[in-house]
């Protein structure tokens, strides 16, 4: 009994990917009674659970999307600390925009880019990842590393819009406008607060 108990408390991981086909199982437990399973915690799988309440859905994928972008935007201030970074003058006007006006116009415009990379490739990953480096170009036209920090909301974004919209253009457009809305607003909050 105290074998198999030490066996549970003891971290292990455990790895089976002998078929291609199949997805690696890695389970890490750190005490006794609790694990935690990766196969448990799948982007794709958060990203694609369409049948989710839109709300439900949103709230998820913003936190994700604000987690790793201010971990992605502490690191390269950590790396790059004399790097530009955006100027945000908060103002009404900045606020309208950021939180209403430039998420509507962005989502717009990420769809005929979306629908000019499904040309390419069928992928949606493999989309989402072009479309992200096409938005993450765009914004380091303004400031170089900016690019760095929206990386990952565009990915989320076009994996979001592509998945949606296989139910509804209008819940596809609202959800993408939704997150990205909330990911500005977060940050808007996050500039005051360093004002």
């Amino acid at each position: 009994m105290a074998n198999k108990q030490q066996q549970r408390t003891r971290q292990t991981a455990t790895f089976f990917a002998q078929k291609p086909a199949k997805k690696a199982l890695v389970q890490l437990t750190a005490e006794p009674g609790v694990s935690f399973h990766l196969k448990d915690v799948d982007l794709l799988k958060l990203l694609a659970d369409t049948k989710q309440p839109l709300s439900v859905y949103i709230f998820k994928v913003s936190v994700l999307a604000v987690s790793i972008g201010l971990s992605v935007a502490l690191l390269t201030n950590f790396i790059f600390p004399n790097a530009e970074s955006p100027d945000f003058e908060l103002g009404i006007i900045f606020i309208i925009g950021a939180v209403i006006f430039g998420p509507i116009t962005e989502s717009l415009l990420m769809i005929p880019i979306i629908y000019l990379i499904r040309k390419m490739t069928s992928n949606i990953v493999y989309t989402s990842l072009i479309s992200a480096l096409v938005w993450g170009g765009l914004h380091s036209l303004q400031v170089p590393l900016w690019g760095v920090g929206v990386f990952a909301l565009f990915f989320l974004l076009s994996m979001a819009y592509q998945y949606w919209d296989n139910h509804s253009r209008k819940y596809a457009l609202f959800v993408v406008t939704a997150i990205h809305a909330l990911n500005n607003a977060t940050v808007v909050i996050i500039s005051a607060f360093e004002s």
